[in-house]
């Protein structure tokens, strides 16, 4: 049983080489002990030997990658110019003709990722069933998906060997698109020795592979060595030889490998002083003094369903408080393009997929009084929904807020919205006919009155209407030196060194000892590999 390597190497393949040592193997060196040939003398007394075979027993070729070598069959073939049609076979025809001495090779030769041969092994049935029968239509696909057949004797008219169509992956695991590789292959002509250039006695001796990646796959796999078993080969007429696969390529000297540790070093400094000055130094510090919190919101206004009318569109503006919130980034307000509504799941849908980002700080020390009394008065995002006819008709569809959470994390909510009624039908007339209909002068009335303080807020009287819904998605990021999440819906409050829910918040210990990770991870990832 052979088994395949797989070596991966930062040199070019250029520089790689192999070593096949090929013998044949006969019945009596295989089990008998050759014995010394016996001097004869002739009728003088000069001692006579007998002489050499003229057959090698042990052939040996040293073959880098993609290096052609021609068998005898390819020698004869390629000799005649009638016979070679491609622009690679006249360049054989060349190679061929400038052999000065025959070919330096006797029974191993290649072939090259250029050359027309199939691997046996991709020779199989038609599908994953060896007895299943070909159809019509198989035929004729194989026919077009015959793109490469073995070189043959001029004349030769025998079927080439389909490759396989259906190919079994490895693992029902994972399909993985595999990266393009080059590939060679070594062969060996075991045809008798005043016969050489037989097809039927060509065997294929090793695969070799080599990706994009850098990594080489051969099969079988390297035995060279004294006590290594050696791979056997077998010909049509039975004779049986031996080959052994050894790793010949030159190894760099003291000097080489320097140069080229040198190098690397120098292609590494250059790569992470490009990553440094991608990644930038101006890395922002938490918010000062300890307690303060940054927010960073990353928004997406995703739908709105169910509304009267159809081509909306939606504004949003983002409502800071004055006392100990501030905007640092980011535009607060905005709309969207006009949506025309679909009908998703029977409901009128308009998707916008509108994009916001914002940074936020809140900073404790400038509230006055208790804490948990201004907490209510947190950041809100208010929304405003309108329809446009082609009659440039505006229409109000509805009003509606959500609050800015003050945890990190990632949020969707459902925002629920209304439009104020007029009073009288001759309002509902006008905005049919003519558009227009009642609208707030401060959008942060869907929330409360602007400037009231009270605990208590009556609407009587105010007429409203439910109309759609929004879909609104949010992703919080959270920076603080000092700061913990109460269990009030996870407000934030300050805290120097209380527990809260058994947890202590976070000092400037823990905070330094952050900052010194990152510094060290910074400087493992400027460090040359």
């Amino acid at each position: 049983m052979s088994f395949s390597g797989l070596y991966r190497s930062t040199d070019s393949v250029k520089c790689f080489k192999l070593r096949m040592r090929l013998r044949k193997v006969t019945a009596a060196s295989a089990f008998a002990v050759p014995r010394p040939p016996i001097a004869e003398t002739d009728d003088d007394g000069m001692e006579m030997r007998p002489t050499e075979p003229t057959e090698s027993v042990v052939e040996t070729c040293v073959i880098g990658w993609q290096e052609k070598l021609f068998s005898e069959r390819e020698a004869d073939l390629f000799a005649d110019k009638t016979n070679c049609i491609s622009g690679l076979e006249l360049k054989y025809h060349e190679d061929v003709t400038q052999l000065v001495g025959g070919r330096p090779n006797n029974r191993i030769f290649t072939y090259v990722d250029a050359d027309r041969y199939i691997d046996p092994s991709e020779a199989q049935s038609k599908t994953t069933t060896p007895d299943t029968p070909s159809t019509y239509l198989s035929s004729n696909v194989l026919r077009w998906r015959r793109r490469r057949r073995p070189l043959r004797h001029p004349g030769d008219t025998s079927p080439s060997v389909p490759l396989n169509p259906v190919r079994v992956p490895a693992t029902t695991e994972s399909h993985v698109q595999l990266s393009p590789v080059h590939v060679m292959h070594v062969m060996a002509d075991l045809s008798p020795a005043d016969r050489l250039g037989r097809l039927e006695d060509e065997r294929l001796l090793c695969t070799m592979q080599v990706d994009a990646r850098g990594v080489l796959q051969i099969e079988p796999n390297f035995n060279g060595g004294p006590r290594a078993s050696k791979y056997v080969v077998e010909s049509e007429d039975n004779e049986v030889y031996e080959y052994v696969i050894e790793h010949a390529s030159k190894s760099a000297d003291v000097e080489q490998k320097m140069h080229e540790s040198k190098m690397f070093r120098e292609l590494y400094a250059r790569h992470s002083d490009i990553l440094a000055g991608v990644v930038g130094e101006d890395f922002v510090s938490a918010p000062q003094p300890d307690g303060a919190v940054r927010l960073h919101v990353r928004g997406e206004i995703v739908k709105g369903v169910d509304y009267e009318y159809d081509h909306l569109y939606v504004q949003y503006a983002v409502g800071v408080p004055t006392v100990g919130w501030s905007s640092l980034a980011g535009q607060l307000t905005g709309y969207s393009q006009i949506s025309a509504c679909k009908n998703v799941a029977e409901k009128r849908t308009a998707h916008w997929g509108l994009p916001f980002e914002f940074e936020l700080v809140f900073d404790p020390s400038l509230l006055e009084g208790d804490v948990g009394d201004v907490q209510a008065q947190q950041p809100r995002i208010y929304f405003q929904v309108v329809s446009l006819d082609l009659w440039e008709r505006y229409r109000t569809e509805g009003y509606g807020y959500v609050h800015v959470p003050h945890s990190a994390g990632a949020y969707q909510e459902n925002v629920s919205t209304w439009r104020p009624l007029g009073h009288g039908r001759l309002s509902e007339l006008r905005r049919f006919f003519v558009g227009g209909a009642p609208e707030l002068d401060d959008s942060a009335y869907v929330y409360k009155s602007v400037g009231f303080d009270g605990s208590h807020l009556s609407r009587y009287g105010f007429r409203t209407e439910t109309c759609g819904s929004l879909t609104v998605r949010m992703h919080v990021a959270a920076q603080c030196s000092n700061c913990i999440r109460s269990a009030n819906l996870g407000h934030l409050t300050r805290s120097d060194s209380e527990e809260t829910d058994g947890r202590k918040s976070p000092g400037k210990e823990t905070l330094s000892a952050v900052l010194d990770a990152f510094q060290r991870a910074k400087q493992r990832m400027q460090r040359p590999f």
